[in-house]
């Protein structure tokens, strides 16, 4: 199986909607509670984190032939575990002297991200991370047209038909995330992943015929 790397640069945290009490809040901050109860109060604060791949978007207004939107929902559980859905739509126009078509394709990621620290605070939700997700997409492309040379001054033009395909992958990544100010946070994500259905993958390319 192959294995290949994506950076997600920058992506902007626009929400966080934490299910605190104030007074409980304020207790947690300040009282001189014992480690395992500290850590029982920690966890009782949980939070749901909104965020968009800015980087993304960046890219957009500077690429005509790429478009792509991606977003993401954290919720915090306990012992510094987050459970994470992302998703996401794009689309690209590859036009080559010997090869043209269109594609676009929408997919959705899920798994969950774990702190290699410990929070001191119960709104101490900056982290530093690693994660595990399973990934699937739904690609479509247009009838793509093809020229071909024999190296003797001989071309040939014909198409390839219209195809759909399903692809999974498995997905390790890392990364920060930092609180800016309150409700703010911004960060980057290293992705490695494992496509599961590779061939898959070239028969929608039309590169394979069997």
């Amino acid at each position: 199986m192959k294995i290949s790397i994506y950076i997600f640069s920058v992506f902007l945290l626009l929400l966080q909607a934490p299910n605190l009490k104030a007074q409980e809040l304020e207790s947690a901050e300040t009282s001189d509670a014992s480690p395992d109860k500290s850590a029982s109060q920690l966890d009782s604060f949980h939070q749901i984190r909104l965020g968009i791949d800015v980087s993304k978007l960046t890219l957009n207004y500077f690429q005509s032939t790429k478009k792509a939107v991606e977003f993401s929902i954290d919720y915090y559980h306990k012992k510094e575990q987050y459970y994470v859905l992302e998703g996401g739509w794009g689309g690209s126009k590859i036009n080559y002297p010997d090869l043209n078509y269109q594609s676009q394709n929408s997919f959705l990621r899920f798994g969950f991200d774990k702190s290699m620290y410990k929070r001191k605070q119960p709104r101490d939700w900056g982290m530093a991370f690693f994660g595990l997700r399973y990934g699937l997409a739904f690609v479509q492309r247009d009838i793509a047209s093809y020229t071909t040379n024999d190296g003797l001054g001989n071309s040939t033009q014909g198409s390839i038909a219209a195809k759909n395909s399903t692809l999974h992958w498995l997905e390790f990544c890392g990364g920060m995330k930092l609180e800016l100010f309150p409700g703010c946070f911004s960060g980057w994500t290293v992705r490695a992943k494992i496509l599961m259905n590779q061939k898959t993958m070239g028969d929608y390319c039309g590169l394979r015929t069997g």
